[in-house]
């Protein structure tokens, strides 16, 4: 791991950070953005990427109930520059998805959002449906999602 590099406990406060400037731009000024983020502090358990002192990244599991929960991931604008090694991100997901012995992990990522999309698969989540009209895009329109899964059998 790079020696700029630090992994810490996940709190709100550094995904409303990252709100500031995030990757998506359809997150940027969302009045629910900071339920979102406290929500999943009190309900899941994840890590904050700290990169020669900038938060870079949050992500983590919400957990619904025993057994499930769902993954949120969000990025500092421009993330790529900092060359950081996506390994580090789908580790630290599996961590969490044997200690806290999941059996269905979930994300619902916008349709049109193709690099997300592509780590997703990338982590191991398989599309099941999709879902339309599900997430505020930008303007807070109502955006088409996919249903998106790891399911240990």
């Amino acid at each position: 791991m790079d020696n700029d590099l630090k992994i810490r406990s996940y709190k709100a406060e550094d995904a409303l950070v990252l709100m500031e400037n995030p990757n998506e731009p359809g997150l940027k000024g969302q009045p629910y953005c900071e339920r979102w983020a406290r929500l999943n502090e009190e309900e899941g358990v994840g890590f904050t990427a700290v990169y020669q002192g900038r938060i870079v990244s949050c992500g983590g599991v919400r957990i619904y109930w025993k057994g499930c929960g769902e993954a949120w991931f969000i990025t500092l604008k421009g993330i790529g520059q900092f060359h950081i090694d996506p390994q580090i991100a789908k580790t630290q997901l599996y961590k969490i998805i044997k200690e806290h012995n999941l059996q269905r992990v979930q994300i619902t990522p916008a349709c049109n959002w193709v690099p997300g999309l592509s780590y997703a698969r990338w982590l191991g989540f398989r599309v099941e449906g999709k879902m339309r009209k599900y997430l505020p895009g930008n303007n807070c329109e109502l955006v088409d999602c996919y249903m998106m899964s790891i399911v240990k059998e």
